[in-house]
């Protein structure tokens, strides 16, 4: 964990580092969210048997993915199957064929699907791209609930792939986008996108 705000040392970011070679990543669709705008719809949960491999039993960690559909309608495809299609610039972590994963911003204009291209999920633009937090000068992050008085400081989740070419999950409490791209660039991120937020709505759970 790393403590990034000065002026809120109580504030503390979880991190959960892993080597995308060693261990894959995997990505599933909730039944009700993303709201798919092509009618296809997700599971919820996580497939047992799979291509004759009982995934659960090979089950690491899981957590928590990006915003509702409403919030953006940030794209997401699962085994190419298109539920919400990518948009450009949104910050993306793509799965490719062979398990390999890759992160960055999505082209402009929007390109068709490659046919390496597995699996895909956006949110907004990139936290931290290249070393430099908000390269976008993005100013809205996302909203907390009602009757929350701190409009900015809230729970917050995110996604990185460092310089080292490892992959890192952020989870804390009392955070703003500059306090976790804080967190991700003394973590060594290159790419960060900030995941979902709020209370309830971001974890992450050991199986192994």
């Amino acid at each position: 964990f790393v403590h990034p705000d000065p002026e809120r040392p109580y504030s503390r970011v979880k991190l959960v580092a892993w080597d995308p070679a060693r261990v894959m990543l995997h990505m599933m669709a909730g039944v009700r969210e993303p709201q798919s705008t092509t009618g296809i719809r997700g599971r919820g949960e996580i497939p047992r048997e799979k291509n004759g491999i009982d995934h659960v039993s090979l089950l690491v960690g899981a957590f928590n993915g990006a915003f509702q559909a409403l919030h953006g309608e940030w794209g997401m495809v699962l085994e190419r199957e298109v539920l919400l299609p990518p948009r450009a610039y949104g910050a993306s972590v793509v799965v490719l064929e062979g398990d390999r994963v890759g992160m960055g911003s999505w082209p402009h204009p929007e390109p068709e699907l490659r046919p390496d291209i597995r699996d895909v999920r956006q949110n907004i633009h990139a936290l931290v791209e290249n070393g430099v937090f908000n390269p976008y000068r993005r100013e809205w992050w996302g909203g907390v609930p009602q009757g929350v008085e701190e409009r900015v400081v809230t729970a917050r989740s995110g996604l990185c792939l460092t310089t080292a070419g490892k992959m890192i999950y952020f989870l804390g409490r009392h955070l703003s986008p500059e306090t976790l791209g804080a967190a991700m660039l003394a973590a060594g991120c290159d790419f960060g996108m900030h995941l979902d937020m709020n209370s309830g709505h971001c974890g992450f759970e050991y199986y192994r």
